[in-house]
Order: C-alpha cells, then structure tokens, then sequence
C-alpha cells in the first residue's frame, strides 16, 4: 500500500495533515492521498480510525494497465474496517483502473466496515479509464453512511459514488456553490472561506494559510479601498505590506 502521510493503519487518529506529494504506483493495491489502507479491524476488535480536518492536493494515479485490485482515493485509498472521515477535501486527480474515488477509493462490504463519511468534499477529477467504479466521493462503497454534507464539483467525477450497497443522496454542485460564502458554514468544523486565491478559492482550513497569502489579502484589501494618489510612496509602500495607511 501507499500513502502520502501513513501507508497502513488500524485505530488512533490522523489530523491536520496535507499531501502535496503527487504519487505514481504500478503494483500497490491501494493507494492514498493521506492514507493508503485501513487494516480490517478484526486485528483489534472495535478499533476505530479518526481522519479529520486534511487535505489533499497531489495526483494519485497507477500507471499500469493491469486490472488487479487496485484502489486510488484522496484521502484512503482502501478502507476494510471501521472509520471515521470528516472535514476533508480533496484537490488533486485521482486515477485507478477500478475504485477511484475523490475521498476514499473502495470501502469493504462486510458488517465490520463500518464507515461514516460526513462535511467533505471533492474537485479534483477522478478518472476510471475503464470506467469501473469512479466516483467524486467514493468509488466503491460497501457499509457506511455517507450522506451528511458531501459535496463533489460539477465536472470533476461522472458520479458521486461509483457503486454503491447503501443508499446515498450526494450532489453536484457548481464552482460557484463550492467558492461561495455560505459553503464553509455547511461544510462546518474548521473550513473557512478561502483568501489571496488559495485553493482556487475553495473553502480551506486556517492552518494552510501561509504568511504570504494573508499579506497578499491584506495587500488585494488595501488597493480596493484606498486610493493611491492619496499618499506618498513610502506611504502607500507600507500601507500595501502591512495594511496601515501610514497618515
């Protein structure tokens, strides 16, 4: 298995974590943006394993044609146990021959895959070049939940989940939706509306800002509502770094 941040893991908790590394594989059976897969839980009765508030923002591909069990998801490329995954996002391509998914790849179709998806969502494009199992959030999904404030980007996926044993109700929704005011309160926990550009100006967390970016607002802030010919150029050379208009 694969993983941007943990190849494999059964229980604890993963937070606040991004992938920016783009990744390639042939052979791996799973592979993921932060993690690749999660060991079925029979190794630890009841275990569970947390992923909240990460992102991914790499390209997750296999660069073979073979049609073997292969899962490529943003977030969890395969996931055979109980899991939580909340407040995630993924941003970078996702491709697999079979069970691409957005957020999370395959999901296992036992009572112990006990999964809840909830306040995620995806834009990066997810591709199934034999069209098997591709979805903007899950591309093959056994037992969980995974209704509660998912969203997938017009565009980026032919379906919001592949294929599917439970039921769900997950829309598309527009660039506009996605980047507008109200989108990081319905999403909730720590999403926050983007600045400076960030992430094409999709909702984001406060910790992936940089100080760059909150200079470059402040500075976008400044040149909307003062007037340059008001000031000196020393003046106007501070009020653009720091946000002061120097008078």
């Amino acid at each position: 298995t694969l993983g941007g941040i943990v190849g494999s893991a059964n229980k604890g908790t993963i937070e606040k974590c991004n992938n920016k590394g783009n990744m390639s594989t042939k052979f791996c059976t799973a592979a993921g943006g932060i993690l690749g897969y999660r060991i079925s839980q029979y190794s630890s009765s009841g275990s569970v394993l947390q992923i909240t508030e990460c992102a991914n923002l790499a390209d997750i591909t296999y660069s073979s044609d073979t049609t073997g069990a292969t899962s490529a998801g943003g977030i969890i490329g395969d996931a055979q146990g109980k899991a939580n995954v909340s407040n995630c996002y993924n941003a970078g391509l996702i491709k697999a021959i079979k069970n691409a998914g957005g957020i999370i790849g395959s999901v296992g179709a036992t009572y112990a895959s006990e999964l809840t998806v909830s306040s995620c969502y995806n834009k990066g494009a997810v591709q199934s070049p034999a069209d098997a199992y591709a979805g903007g959030i899950i591309g093959k999904a056994g037992a969980g939940v995974y209704e509660e404030e998912l969203y997938v980007l017009e565009g980026s996926a032919d379906h919001t989940i592949g294929w599917i044993i439970a039921s769900n109700m997950i829309d598309f929704v527009d660039e506009d939706t996605l980047k507008g005011d109200e989108m990081p309160a319905k999403l909730g926990g720590s999403f926050i509306q983007s600045i400076a550009g960030v992430n094409d100006g999709c909702p984001i967390f406060s910790w992936q800002l940089t100080d760059s970016d909150i200079k470059a607002e402040i500075s976008g802030v400044v040149e909307n509502h003062l007037v340059k010919d008001d000031f000196t150029d020393q003046q106007w050379s501070r009020a653009a770094v720091t946000g002061e208009s120097g008078k």
